[in-house]
């Protein structure tokens, strides 16, 4: 993700998140839902080192957020406002 930059060597993560929509402005960061992904990611290395179902319920609450992004997305875009300001 190029507006998302993270440094495994310290733990820095670096972001731009993405000002005024896409359609009116072009991509200039990133998205809500490359943090969330992201968020999503890190979680599952945890779990990978030491599971534990309160890591597991937070990456479902995370997958839940991710699906309700990609429906309101679906949504926006069938009715022809994706990327604009419109509601």
């Amino acid at each position: 993700m190029e507006y998302l930059d993270f440094n495994s060597k310290n733990g820095e993560l670096y972001f731009r998140l993405q000002t005024g929509p896409i359609k009116e402005v072009g991509v200039n960061g990133a998205q809500i839902d490359d943090l969330i992904q992201f968020c999503k990611n890190k979680l599952e290395e945890f779990q990978k080192l030491a599971p534990s179902g309160y890591t597991l319920a937070a990456m479902l609450s995370l997958d839940a957020a991710l699906i309700a992004l990609a429906l309101r997305t679906s949504d926006r875009t069938k009715r022809g406002v994706e990327g604009t300001h419109e509601s």
